[in-house]
């Protein structure tokens, strides 16, 4: 190669190089785009099987494996790649006889009668209903179950369940077989488990010489009632455990509390999850991870809008359903929430330096992207004074309004300390609409986007909200159903697993001490409790601090 050709690649390579350096230091948003759509995933974690959680056959890079990206991948998005509650290794123990029993009954499901085997193989069919939150975290409810009672989860392939989600078991499916679907839809009053107990008339306790049908349909939901509760009786679970080989479970809630009610699942429960509030963390990163179709959108947003911010900040918002109307300073109310807890920086008095005033915003055609985009140019032009730290927030509503009055609040007014602050919400899709598949892939993106956060601001009685935080296993800033100037704007919640809520106390005495009194420092009232309410959720930590 001649000298001069050599000399010039030697300067085109040194120029490039420089740039480069500069692009990476430069507030100039053209660098920031070029760096942002040139992200890298960040270090793959060295435990690519959740800490022992996953089964090793997943971790196979073959043609299976790429059928479900987001059971390794997810992972390496986490900030905090390890999670802060290592599972126990009887869960992880038990985890494995379950994938086992799975692989060995789950092609029983559609026989019948099942062939002969010790022991026989009996099922629990998760039937979830009203939003996918709610769905969620009563599948996460109904495995456990199954884990405590030697039973095959399955669910039923409607409302895209199937379609959102992963085969979670390795040699085996979930789903319910076509030959039961008319059973499931045959399931009236009359096999409801609070009517055969009356039926029968076994009462709570006398349960000898009853004869119960091999299918029950269990009603765990909001609206349940007191004799829906006898399940949860240690005698009322002997007879299912000896007669009824199905169980269906029609729940929107997470009903893990009412299993300690139960003295054989409250010993188990505690080897399984030992003094942590991990139970859904843990279940839900074993059970659930979005279909293909779903992570890439998910992937996808991230590395496009999130993944440059040094802290990821999500706030999802929801008026509890009856109080949209008391919540029409909801956006004003959060922002005082995030500031007053250094959540996010306040703004100064400063002029707006673009696009003038909110009025502006709302009128001109601008895009929420050109929005962002402005915010981010506006954030990085004063260097002199910016602190190099860049926040961004992730809003998850159904009402672009909120986002709106976020991002008008930061872009008319520059931050304490210069912090950079871009808001970006994927979607708003003003009403729900679960059940539609794209409808419902969004849904799911932004959950599994919240989890990824640092820090969570949540919204009272959501599903949605307590899946997010479960399985990123963060204690969220809850806003509080309606204001009220004698507390704060928001709180911080004790603990990262779901509220059940209309919790019904135990109803089942049967001539011994009643369980309330040994679990009455484990089942504590969530934060969002308000009186005549029962919403609970378990409190397991050996000490508790008053200012939790």
């Amino acid at each position: 190669m001649p000298w001069f050709r050599l000399l010039g690649l030697v300067l085109s390579l040194t120029l490039a190089l420089h740039f480069l350096l500069k692009a990476q230091q430069s507030p100039n948003p053209f660098f920031s785009s070029f760096i942002l759509l040139n992200h890298t995933l960040p270090p793959r974690s060295s435990d690519e099987n959740e800490q022992g959680l996953l089964p090793e056959v997943w971790k196979q890079k073959d043609d299976r494996g790429r059928q479900c990206l987001s059971r390794f991948q997810y992972q390496s998005y986490r900030r905090h790649p390890s999670s802060p509650s290592r599972p126990s290794d009887s869960l992880i123990q038990r985890l494995r006889e379950y994938e086992e029993l799975h692989a060995r009954c789950a092609g029983e499901a559609d026989k019948s009668p099942p062939s002969p085997s010790d022991p026989p193989c009996q099922f629990v069919v998760a039937v979830g209903y009203m939003g996918l939150g709610n769905k969620m975290i009563s599948l996460v409810a109904t495995f456990i179950y199954a884990l405590l009672t030697n039973r095959v989860l399955l669910i039923a392939a409607a409302e895209n369940m199937d379609r959102l989600f992963c085969e979670p078991f390795p040699q085996s499916s979930w789903l319910l077989p076509k030959s039961k679907m008319d059973l499931l839809y045959s399931l009236n009053d009359s096999f409801r488990f609070g009517s055969v107990v009356k039926a029968f008339g076994s009462g709570e306790c006398n349960t000898s010489g009853v004869k119960y049908p091999g299918t029950v349909l269990v009603r765990i939901t909001h609206e349940y009632d007191r004799d829906d509760t006898k399940f949860f009786c240690e005698e009322q679970q002997d007879v299912i455990r000896s007669q009824v080989p199905w169980v269906f479970v029609r729940s929107n809630v997470f009903y893990v509390p009412s299993l300690y009610y139960v003295p054989s699942f409250k010993s188990e429960m505690e080897r399984l999850f030992p003094g942590e509030d991990a139970i859904f963390h843990h279940a839900t990163r074993y059970l659930l991870h979005p279909s293909n179709s779903v992570w890439k959108r998910t992937t996808r947003f991230y590395d496009s809008y999130l993944a440059h911010a040094e802290t990821l900040v999500g706030i999802q918002m929801r008026a509890p359903p009856g109080f949209e109307g008391v919540r029409k300073n909801y956006a004003r109310e959060v922002l005082q929430c995030a500031v007053e807890n250094r959540v996010l920086p306040n703004v100064t008095q400063e002029e707006p330096e673009i696009l003038g005033e909110t009025s502006e915003i709302n009128h001109k055609n601008i895009t929420l992207e050109d929005q962002s985009q402005a915010l981010t140019s506006k954030k990085s032009s004063n260097s002199s004074s910016s602190s190099g730290r860049s926040i961004a927030v992730l809003v998850t509503s159904l009402n672009q309004a909120h986002l709106e009055a976020l991002r008008a609040t930061y872009l008319n007014a520059a931050t304490e300390g210069g912090i950079r602050v871009s808001i970006h919400q994927p979607s708003h899709e003003e009403h729900q609409k679960t059940g539609e598949t794209h409808h419902d892939e969004k849904a799911l993106m932004e959950i599994f986007l919240l989890s990824l956060a640092d820090t969570l601001i949540t919204s009272p009685l959501s599903t949605f909200g307590y899946a997010a935080q479960g399985l990123a296993h963060l204690r969220p800033w809850l806003m509080w159903i309606q204001p009220n100037p004698e507390h704060p704007v928001c709180t911080r919640v004790f603990a990262s697993d779901p509220c059940f809520l209309n919790f019904e106390p135990y109803s089942c005495d049967c001539n011994r001490t009643r369980e309330e009194t040994t679990l009455e420092n484990l089942i504590r009232h969530c934060e969002e409790d308000e009186p005549n309410r029962r919403w609970v959720k378990i409190d397991s930590r050996k000490e508790r601090n008053a200012s939790d």
